[in-house]
């Protein structure tokens, strides 16, 4: 069971809801504080003016200040650490069923590499990459906001256009190494954080991912604590914790349930984990967050 946030809840942290459609493009400014782990339904693309910010998704942490853009796909929990030089962007999120039944093409995806990708897409921008997507940012919101019987086929274009330039972004450093091939112990990270987001409501003991990986247990945890920082058993912890706090953000869902989705054998085994990693329970979690 995965719990998402929808485009009207994104839009109630923006402090809008105007737009119903599959579409958001809210007004440029600060970075709406969002203070605990969620997961949305869209995918996110976000231009960053000045200031900074800490991402952290996918277990990774991710630098933001001006001139960067991030690329979110819609499975990835994301945290947000906030700093006291507020971060300044634009920001739009779209649903792939919107672009499908606007371009009429079920596989649009397909053209764009780093939507393939399925993962967080980082890039620190030249001060000509950085002006030209200031200038399609504007057009989007422009088209966006213009009266016109054709304004969601224009606005699906737009993105469309916007996408692909920054397709050649992320190939341009593909191609010109700055965004170099990963080493085998990068890729058995990345690996692994792969099976761990598939599977971690299912399985919690290393040796499943190992066996998945074909690598030994103990060489498994020696290459994350390099590459991490952590050890196996740590990540699993970290990427439980984050789904349990995403699902206990869902009102229509007990505590028990949550432990059963999490494949706790029961609420008591689950909620001693939950505050051993955290501490705090279950529910004194979810009350602190339901009633923020």
């Amino acid at each position: 069971m995965i719990s998402y946030l929808e485009l009207s809840d994104i839009k109630q942290n923006f402090e809008s809801d105007k737009n119903t459609t599959p579409f958001f493009f809210p007004p440029k400014g600060k970075q709406p504080h969002i203070s605990e782990p969620y997961r949305i339904s869209s995918y996110a693309l976000g231009l960053y003016h000045r200031g900074s910010i800490e991402l952290i998704a996918d277990l990774e942490s991710f630098q933001i200040t001006e001139k960067t853009l991030i690329f979110l796909p819609s499975q990835v929990i994301r945290e947000w650490v906030f700093t006291p030089e507020e971060a300044i962007n634009s920001a739009l999120f779209f649903e792939k069923d919107f672009m499908v039944e606007q371009l009429g093409n079920v596989s649009f995806d397909k053209k764009i590499h780093f939507m393939q990708a399925d993962r967080v897409i980082h890039l620190n921008l030249s001060n000509s990459e950085y002006n030209q997507l200031c200038g399609l940012f504007q057009n989007l919101h422009h088209t966006s906001t213009r009266s016109s019987r054709h304004r969601q086929l224009r606005i699906a274009h737009a993105l469309m256009s916007m996408l692909l330039e920054v397709d050649e972004m992320f190939l341009e450093r593909a191609v010109s190494g700055a965004d170099k091939g990963l080493s085998r112990n990068e890729e058995l990270t990345r690996e692994f954080k792969t099976l761990l987001a598939t599977h971690v409501l299912e399985q919690r003991n290393v040796s499943f991912y190992s066996e998945k990986l074909a690598v030994n247990p103990k060489h498994l945890t020696q290459i994350l604590k390099q590459e991490t920082g952590h050890s196996a058993i740590a990540l699993i912890a970290q990427k439980t914790i984050l789904e349990a706090k995403v699902l206990l953000q869902n009102a229509s869902m007990s505590v028990a349930e949550v432990g059963y989705a999490l494949s706790f054998k029961n609420p008591s085994q689950f909620g001693k984990y939950f505050k051993a990693k955290t501490g705090s329970t279950p529910n004194d979690y979810r009350k602190k967050v339901l009633l923020a």
